[in-house]
């Protein structure tokens, strides 16, 4: 990942820890039509899919799909 990918990826999780769930940040956060608690947020030329577990601040990034 080149450095350029990795501090907007480091953006992207900064805004995503205080807000991850639809509505409550600027970012255009859906839910994941196949996982419950996953979302997706674009990213680069796709999406990343991260998790939100219940009662949890705390974000796991998943995946990215191109």
């Amino acid at each position: 990942m080149s450095p350029g990918t990795q501090r907007w990826l480091a953006r992207l999780y900064s805004q995503l820890r205080t807000g991850p769930l639809p509505g409550q940040s600027n970012l255009d956060v859906q839910p994941h039509p196949l996982m419950p608690d996953a979302y997706t947020v674009p990213f680069l030329t796709g999406q990343l899919v991260f998790a939100v577990p219940p009662n949890k601040g705390v974000i796991g990034m998943l995946a990215y799909i191109p």
